[in-house]
């Protein structure tokens, strides 16, 4: 092929492209959405490109929440259509429960919902391609076909690229136990097993870690007893059990995480959580009470499962001994490199000589042995803040680089402007080293600090030394408390918002890249140079993000290339070429006459 003297427009498209970015601005951060009725509940993963999926519900006013899906590049750039991809718009319940989404091992979107399609709440998943393909069909797959409620599915993905899904039964006939559905999938969508654990007591609110082929499970028993007599609580407690890869158990008996009679059943609303301990087992956390003798304050547990099914201590261990707090909404990362756990919680405490709430948030770290590497009452890690309409919520904690966490969080406060008042949000993010000092400068940065009310916060996984963190946000119609977008926000490992890098300038695999003719009329020429084989993708974009036109050449050996597009139909203006070669993706301005 004749090869080509080109020249390179990266430089040129800077100016064009920054509005659509992730933004530097804590008091304008990107929408992901926001159109009429209420968008909520938002779930975020990231690929190995720094591409993030944002998946959330959307309701209109038929009180029926659709399930939609948007792709961003690493800055901030929407992939797919303006207001994302229309998952599933079947018929639900007039309120919502959580669902979940994950990538699977060829970094495909796994999504698992439940709605009320077949009139009753069943379970379905969607496998979406990088490309937005359908892979299980429109309507994906269903898992479940009972006359019960599946709230809350969950999936996770096998060594070998099975899927393995998660959800617990409520039954519709009252006298009947609430039971778990654990069932596994090939990659191509074919029913592998299906395990339901239950006994004669409810089980409820699971959760699952996959780890060394193996599944851990943990869940909330309770005693079944619709009416009680006084002293005849439904006591609540933590247990757990591994199944190996035919979905069978490990232990001889499923194992009890926590002790004493301390959960009773409507007292609070608890959930086990897991996550790895680094040599096949896990640890798990939960909220429950100090012992009655202390006041029966709310505090979070810790405990480690080991694989063999053996536990640290029984009961586990409270993240604080200070028994006149509260320590809620807990969250936990394992710190691999040094096998520490970490803890972050929402601290609480009542002044009651001058009768006021406050408010901070704590940290604890564990070694592998379970003891305290902080202060035994917990770190103070924002200080207790003392007021009437103040307070902190919506915490949450991602493992960061050097061994550091970053932490996310709310500071929720009332305005008043005259005679009006509004629950307003403000989002702040903070690193945290394993000797509880923090490492930004400043220490705590703003994420979003609009006159709004924000909630559901999720954060993304870690990838090219970066988090996104997406959230509910009412700043469209501040007064209406039902009318939520979805609004989204980077921020890197150093605490800097905004664009990491509009474009990577090293270019390994994209050596040049030109059009011509630019500005064109009825067709344009792409002419590249690649210094190694790879797949070339090539898309022409509105300004927007979204995709008009796509070429996909795989293998391209080392060599020059130009490959012709027709535009002939496409209005006079601006657009967009996207490259991608590899790992590297870049942006190039074309101009239609």
């Amino acid at each position: 092929m004749k090869k080509l003297v080109v020249f390179y427009l990266l430089g040129c498209l800077l100016p064009f492209i920054s509005n659509a970015q992730w933004s530097n601005n804590p008091n304008e951060n990107t929408m992901i959405v926001d159109t009429t009725g209420s968008q909520i509940v938002p779930v975020v993963v990231t690929n190995s490109l720094g591409e993030s999926y944002i998946s959330w519900y959307s309701e209109f006013d038929n009180l029926n929440y659709d399930v939609y899906l948007q792709k961003m590049d690493k800055n901030g750039l929407k992939l797919w259509d303006e207001e994302g991809v229309l998952i599933s718009d079947h018929e639900t319940k007039t309120w919502v429960t959580n669902y979940d989404m994950i990538l699977d091992q060829d970094e495909n979107v796994i999504l698992v919902t439940q709605d009320k399609r077949t009139g009753n709440s069943d379970v379905f998943a969607y496998k979406m391609s990088p490309d937005g393909e359908f892979i299980w069909g429109n309507d994906g797959i269903q898992l479940s076909n009972t006359t019960g409620f599946d709230p809350s599915p969950q999936v996770t993905v096998a060594d070998n690229n099975d899927l393995i899904f998660l959800w617990g039964e409520e039954p519709g006939d009252s006298t009947s136990n609430s039971v778990l559905y654990v069932t596994r999938y090939s990659s191509n969508g074919n029913k592998l097993w299906e395990t339901i654990l239950s006994d004669t007591i409810d089980f409820m609110l699971p959760q699952m870690l996959y780890t060394n082929e193996h599944l851990i499970v943990s869940w909330i028993t309770k005693t079944h007893k619709t009416d009680t007599a006084p002293g005849e609580e439904n006591w609540m407690h933590v247990f757990a059990q591994m199944l190996n890869s035919e979905g069978l158990p490990v232990w001889e008996h499923n194992v009890q995480i926590d002790s004493l009679d301390l959960m009773s059943f409507g007292s609070l609303y608890t959930t086990p959580f897991l996550t790895s301990d680094g040599n096949g087992g896990a640890y798990v956390m939960w909220q429950s009470f100090f012992v009655s003798e202390t006041g029966g304050r709310p505090t979070t547990y810790v405990n480690r499962l080991f694989a063999d099914g053996t536990i640290w201590f029984a009961g586990g261990y409270s993240v604080s001994q200070s028994t006149g707090n509260y320590h809620a909404e807990a969250q936990m990362e394992f710190i691999e490199d040094v096998e520490k756990l970490m803890v972050c919680w929402q601290e609480y405490h009542f002044d009651e000589i001058n009768q006021i709430d406050c408010w901070g948030i704590y940290g604890q770290l564990f070694d592998s042995q379970g003891q305290y590497l902080w202060d035994e009452n917990g770190h103070e890690i924002i200080p207790l803040l003392c007021s009437e309409d103040t307070s902190y919520s919506s915490i949450r904690l991602g493992k960061s680089t050097n061994n550091n966490a970053v932490i996310t969080f709310q500071k929720d406060y009332f305005s008043i402007e005259g005679s009006d008042s509004s629950l307003v949000s403000n989002v702040y993010a903070l690193s945290l080293d394993l000797g509880s000092e923090m490492t930004w400068s400043p220490p705590v940065v703003p994420l979003s600090i609009t006159k709004s009310n924000k909630y559901q916060s999720f954060l993304s996984n870690l990838v090219d030394d970066q988090f996104v963190l997406a959230w509910n946000d009412n700043i469209s119609n501040p007064n209406d408390y039902f009318d939520f977008g979805i609004y989204a926000q980077n921020i890197s490992v150093d605490g800097v918002i905004g664009p990491t890098s509009v474009f990577n300038n090293s270019i390994p695999d994209l050596v040049r890249v030109s059009l011509f003719p630019n500005p064109a009329n009825h067709q344009v020429e792409i002419r590249y140079t690649l210094k190694k084989a790879c797949d070339v993708n090539i898309d022409l974009l509105n300004l927007d993000g979204s995709v008009i036109g796509s070429y996909r050449q795989d293998n391209c050996h080392i060599g020059t290339y130009a490959q012709p597009i027709n535009i002939s139909g496409l209005s006079a203006g601006m657009y967009l070429v996207r490259m991608k070669s590899h790992h590297v993706t870049s942006y190039h301005k074309l101009i239609l006459n």
